[in-house]
């Protein structure tokens, strides 16, 4: 088994991911006007990672049906009422980049149009139809709320008086604000010279074992395996250790051949961080140091701090 069928294989077993695909839910989505009913349609495409199909209902008879996958709009299905979609307007079915101005124009009357209806709103998601190739890429949340951040919502503008004024008090602020990062540099650079030392063996093996200690809160699963396999440390589901005990062989033959391959431009100490829309919103990460390897299952949303990790106790020299 392939070190990427192996991790797949058992995430889903872990996380369900596969059923997950399956079901349909509907909740409501807080939002009483316009602009929260925007920025709300606008999160839910943003943080849907795995191929969903999401309805949003204004009421009884208003609704927006879209395809969205990896955070990205891949396609409007259907758009009631058909007041919603004005003259000259086509509903998105792929993206072309020969026609993005009209796409995106009409992205935000759709959106904006939509979000000033009133009623209480939901949003069901289920499973979708289409199966999209990677060449297919979408629109993004961020070019979607960029084409629409200057629409003004009736009975919303802005009142100009108090955000100057919360923009002077916030000026000192800033100024201070600009000094830290100069401190920051400077610190952050000795750091920079670890590489440059070369590391013992027993300095690398120390190094392996506190990057596991640091990222086993972050982790729903997390392993420590020794180069041929053996797993040394493992912290999470039971069920997920007897997965991982019958495919760690694989995966650490696969890491020995791709560090093997590698090490001349990358050195033998690596960190690899794996991301798929098929990982229900996790990533993976495989630290290499000392013959050792540390496997973490964890949240998209802590990678920030698992690459922190990383750099606060892995040595990245060359060990002799």
């Amino acid at each position: 088994m392939s070190l990427n069928d192996s991790i797949v294989e058992l995430l889903k077993r872990v996380r369900g991911t596969s059923a997950k695909a399956e079901t349909t839910s509907t909740r409501e989505l807080k939002a009483g006007s316009g602009p929260l009913r925007l920025a709300a349609i606008l999160n839910e495409i943003e943080e849907t990672v795995l191929p969903r199909k999401l309805t949003f209902r204004l009421g009884d008879d208003a609704h927006i049906v879209m395809d969205v996958a990896n955070g990205r709009l891949m396609r409007m299905l259907e758009v009631k009422p058909d007041s919603v979609v004005g003259p000259n307007q086509e509903i998105f079915s792929a993206r072309d980049d020969k026609k993005k101005a009209e796409q995106v124009t009409a992205f935000r009357a759709f959106l904006t149009t939509f979000a000033q209806m009133n009623g209480p709103m939901e949003v069901t998601s289920g499973p979708p139809k289409t199966e999209y190739s990677a060449a297919e890429v979408g629109y993004t949340a961020p070019e979607l709320r960029k084409a629409c951040q200057d629409f003004e919502f009736p009975g919303d503008a802005p009142e100009p008086a108090e955000p100057d004024k919360k923009a002077a008090a916030k000026t000192p602020a800033k100024k201070s604000a600009t000094k830290k990062p100069a401190a920051k540099k400077a610190s952050a650079k000795k750091p920079a010279t670890k590489p440059r030392k070369a590391a013992t063996a027993a300095q690398a093996s120390a190094s392996i074992a506190a990057f596991f200690d640091a990222c086993e809160p972050l982790s729903e699963n997390i392993f420590l395996m020794s180069g041929k396999g053996k797993v040394d440390r493992h912290s999470g589901g039971t069920s997920a250790q007897k997965d991982w005990q019958s495919a760690a062989g694989d995966v650490a033959s696969d890491l020995a051949q791709w560090i093997k391959a590698t090490s001349n431009a990358l050195g033998p100490s690596q960190l690899i961080v794996l991301k798929s829309p098929r990982l229900d919103n996790q990533s993976v990460c495989f630290a290499t140091e000392a013959n050792h390897t540390v496997v973490a299952v964890f949240n998209n949303a802590d990678l920030a701090r698992v690459l922190s990790a990383a750099s606060n106790t892995l040595n990245w020299g060359v060990v002799r």
